[in-house]
């Protein structure tokens, strides 16, 4: 599990760059989950939960990873 993490942490670290990270389907599918995650739990502080919300949250998440994606 470190040797998953590790790669992150050094980044957060300034030891190592974008370019180091690993290239996997499953990580940028588990950061999109974890980033959806956490803006719904921002969202829901805010404002109330409703469709829109979770729409919003959706589609702002998709974009990220697209964007994410095509750049790498």
């Amino acid at each position: 599990m470190i040797s998953f993490i590790q790669p992150f942490i050094n980044l957060l670290l300034f030891r190592a760059g974008p370019q180091d990270m690993p290239a996997s389907q499953s990580t940028l599918k588990l950061v999109l989950i974890s980033c959806f995650i956490a803006d719904m739990l921002g969202a829901v502080k805010s404002v109330d939960m409703s469709l829109s919300v979770v729409v919003l949250t959706a589609i702002k998440v998709i974009l990220l990873g697209g964007f994410i994606y095509i750049l790498l």
